[in-house]
């Protein structure tokens, strides 16, 4: 096994009928041999409706 990763996510209330809201968080580790850094984090807000979707990331290896 390369490493592993904890994905918990959550979504919000309709904020209005057809729009919805929410995160995904990452928590995981890695093989030195593929990666540079042994633990990573990412954090996503995510907005959609029922025509798009926007996301926007934030990844922090440490």
């Amino acid at each position: 096994m390369e490493g592993a990763k904890l994905r918990p996510k959550y979504l919000a209330d309709h904020l209005e009928p057809g729009f919805y809201r929410g995160l995904n968080s990452e928590l995981g580790f890695s093989s030195q041999r593929t990666e540079e850094t042994r633990w990573n984090a990412e954090l996503r807000w995510t907005g959609a409706s029922n025509l798009s979707t926007l996301k926007a990331i934030l990844s922090l290896p440490f």
